[in-house]
């Protein structure tokens, strides 16, 4: 059964020296779900869980999105 709670992307932009967020891809399976970040370079980040209503919240600090990428839930 495919449950996925909730997922909360939160970029920071930072200067000129910023990674580039290339693609976000969701890969979903009978016993697990998968969220693959495809960066440019490293980036620092920092995981962690919220509740009502229950979420991972994935923050990716000094990245931003590449031009034309969409980040679009479902």
């Amino acid at each position: 059964m495919r449950w996925v709670l909730g997922l909360v992307f939160t970029l920071w932009i930072a200067g000129a020296h910023a990674g580039e967020l290339r693609e976000v891809r969701l890969l979903s399976g009978p016993e697990s779900t998968r969220v693959v970040f495809d960066l440019d370079k490293a980036a620092d980040n920092t995981v962690f869980t919220l509740a009502n209503p229950d979420r991972v919240v994935i923050d990716i600090a000094g990245v931003h999105r590449a031009a034309g990428l969409k980040l679009n839930p479902s």
